[in-house]
């Protein structure tokens, strides 16, 4: 194969050992050298992949002067985009926008510092 000598860079670089997921087709059997270690976890993978998908996870909270706004970014597919009302829903019914309220409205106010007009620093 015109590659072959590619795959020789995977020792090169200090691997001594390549997992795949597929190598079951004749045009890969003997590409490379060293050992290959079939993929048969592909099922924790998989399910890896799910957990740590960016799509469930989407959904930036900013919070306004009238309410609590949920932003999906730009990109976002459907998956996201549903993973995003799905948060705004989940902040909606545990209270957020009020919870935020009480905690202000508790905090004390800081003394006003006194007026700079009329000093001549300058």
């Amino acid at each position: 194969m015109a590659f072959h000598p590619d795959s020789d860079q995977f020792a090169t670089a200090g691997a001594d050992r390549l997992m795949a997921v597929d190598l079951h087709t004749s045009q890969i059997q003997g590409f490379f050298d060293g050992p290959v270690d079939h993929l048969i976890a592909l099922p924790v993978l998989a399910a890896f992949k799910r957990r740590v998908d960016p799509r469930r996870y989407n959904g930036a909270t900013l919070i306004g002067l009238k309410g609590v706004v949920v932003k999906s970014h730009g990109h976002a597919d459907a998956l996201a985009f549903r993973y995003a009302l799905k948060k705004a829903y989940t902040e909606v019914a545990h209270g957020v926008l009020e919870r935020i309220a009480q905690r202000l409205a508790a905090m004390p106010v800081p003394a006003v510092a006194p007026s700079l007009e009329g000093s001549n620093d300058a």
